[in-house]
């Protein structure tokens, strides 16, 4: 499949999104993990969860990349409402 180099090339987006995500499955499932456990609140933060020493900086960050791409990919077009009919 061809990819484009085109950094907001909507497949290019995806994939990467795809990957990110992925990869940081894990992480997640780890995080989930210590809250069902009682280690950390539900709805905990990244910083919280490093902060507890369930992750690495590393990985939060990783989480956060991994978030920031899933979004750009599925954030829907925005029109000011005075430019709508």
């Amino acid at each position: 499949m061809f990819i484009s180099s085109k950094e907001t090339d909507p497949n290019r987006m995806l994939e990467e999104a795809f990957h990110l995500v992925c990869e940081a499955r894990p992480i997640v499932k780890r995080i989930r993990k210590a809250e069902q456990d009682k280690v950390l609140p539900r709805g905990s933060s990244l910083r919280a969860a490093q902060a507890a020493g369930v992750i690495t900086r590393d990985e939060a960050l990783l989480c956060e990349k991994a978030e920031s791409a899933r979004a750009a990919v599925i954030e829907v077009d925005d029109f000011p409402l005075d430019g709508v009919s």
